[in-house]
């Protein structure tokens, strides 16, 4: 009986420890996981898992749900710093909250890359059109001040803009108004048929030309400048309400992207729309001076024929003067002769 007594109580207080561990490990986990439930993430408040039951693996799993979403909130502040290049690895495929935090940092990438890139264009055309209203009036500071600024504003090595010389209707051509190549300003004067070459390609077709795969001795075959061997040639039409008015050639060591070819054809136009006025301007003013001279030519003429007129005047008054000094002759002599 006595040991029957003493192994009650001894499985007594077994089954009493073992209960108040099972209900103390549930109150802990119940506890920890009401504050994740509230945002609360304490990675030094672990539960303790030394035992191997069931209550040891859900002690454990509870732990690895602490470092997963401390590891993720640690990785949303970093975002939130803007630091969009922190390392971040999912749980595994169904990690739906990893998977959402790493397309929420490729989102603000990508938005970040356009809001660059958005500047980068912005700054740009700001930047050249100062250099158009500067140079409105003289073509050749205008392409010389633009390809030399275009050449470093893109990080290029070289570059070229050319315009159509349509002067004398009898003989149009395409000639090289500016040329800058390795920070250097290439003065040359540079000759193009209007159907000769990449140039000439791309103000026929009114579309840009991108060569990505230029063989070595490509460019002095057929492009516009020569003279070096670029992994890219990019040329683009200055064309204004489907009039071309010239092409910029733009060659380069890297590759020129797409948002940069957008950029350069808002510049295009915009450089067209400046070469148009200036055009205009300069036949207007052409016209103006041959006006000037034609109305000066013809004033000219006009007191020529006065100064005539005034001596024909003179000298029908002086023969008529000699006639009435013949007349008054003649009649002195018939008075006499009666």
């Amino acid at each position: 009986i006595i040991v029957a007594i003493v192994g009650l109580l001894l499985l007594s207080a077994v089954i009493l420890k073992i209960s108040n561990d099972i209900v103390n490990s549930l109150m802990n986990t119940s506890l920890i996981l009401k504050d994740i439930s509230k945002g609360e993430i304490n990675i030094n408040n672990k539960l303790d898992v030394s035992s191997k039951n069931q209550l040891g693996q859900m002690a454990s799993s509870v732990n690895v749900l602490i470092d997963e979403l401390n590891k993720k909130a640690n990785f949303s502040k970093l975002i939130g710093e803007g630091n969009l290049d922190a390392d971040f690895e999912v749980s595994g495929e169904n990690d739906m909250l990893g998977q959402s935090l790493l397309e929420m940092r490729d989102s603000l990438k990508v938005a970040e890359r356009d809001g660059t890139q958005r500047s980068w264009s912005n700054e740009g055309l700001n930047k050249f059109a100062e250099i158009l209203q500067a140079d409105a009036e003289n073509i050749d500071a205008l392409c010389s001040d633009i390809i030399s600024n275009l050449v470093g504003y893109m990080d290029i090595i070289q570059g070229g803009i050319f315009l159509i010389n349509d002067e004398d209707e009898n003989d149009k051509f395409i000639e090289l108004k500016g040329a800058y190549a390795y920070e250097r300003k290439k003065w040359v004067d540079k000759r193009i048929d209007l159907e000769e070459g990449l140039v000439a390609q791309a103000m026929l077709e009114k579309h840009p030309i991108y060569l990505k795969e230029v063989p070595q001795d490509y460019i002095n075959i057929t492009s516009g400048l020569g003279e070096a061997n670029p992994n890219f040639i990019l040329i683009i039409p200055l064309m204004l309400n489907g009039e071309v008015y010239g092409a910029i050639e733009l060659v380069s060591f890297k590759e020129i992207e797409d948002y940069q070819i957008v950029f350069l054809e808002k510049l295009a136009e915009n450089i067209a729309s400046t070469v148009s006025s200036a055009k205009i301007n300069y036949t207007t003013r052409k016209l103006l001076d041959q006006s000037k001279i034609q109305a000066e030519e013809l004033q000219g003429q006009e007191e020529e024929m006065r100064q005539n007129m005034e001596e024909l005047q003179a000298t029908q008054e002086e023969m008529i003067r000699k006639e009435q000094e013949y007349l008054d002759r003649i009649k002195k002599l018939e008075e006499k002769q009666s």
